[in-house]
């Protein structure tokens, strides 16, 4: 008899049904960090935590978002003016990236293969850019308040 192989580090086992939500793609949830920050891909990951019914997993995914993107202000400001200003982006972006593709992407593979939706990147655009404006907005009040 053969072993069974482990589930996805999701938690989700391979399914020939989809989910009733459409999901995000790995790819989706790099563009939108990469627009606005990782909150948004977070966001984008959360929610697809919540189509398979993780909450725990939802939550987490939302706080280490927050908690990485509070951590970009003090990091940004501490960095010389020398760095290059596409370092961070380009990091968080592919970390995220490979993130969502070992959490995420056998469950969303086999969600489109199964005939189940993904969101619109027109959606992930959307969620970036707020986020950016959002982000954008709190960063420069937290800069003009320092000293």
């Amino acid at each position: 008899m053969e072993p069974t192989p482990p589930p996805p580090a999701t938690g989700v086992p391979p399914t020939d049904t989809p989910f009733p939500a459409p999901l995000y793609s790995p790819r989706q949830v790099a563009a939108a960090a990469f627009l606005g920050s990782p909150i948004a891909g977070c966001w984008l990951l959360a929610s697809n935590y919540a189509a398979f019914g993780h909450a725990v997993a939802r939550r987490n995914a939302l706080l280490w978002g927050a908690v990485s993107t509070a951590a970009l202000l003090p990091i940004s400001l501490a960095l010389p003016d020398s760095f290059p200003t596409a370092a961070l982006p380009v990091v968080y972006t592919g970390s995220l990236y490979q993130l969502a593709t070992t959490l995420q992407g056998v469950a969303v593979s086999d969600h489109v293969r199964a005939g189940g939706r993904k969101h619109s990147s027109w959606w992930v655009a959307g969620i970036g850019l707020a986020s950016c404006v959002i982000v954008g907005t709190i960063f420069i009040g937290v800069v003009l308040l320092l000293p």
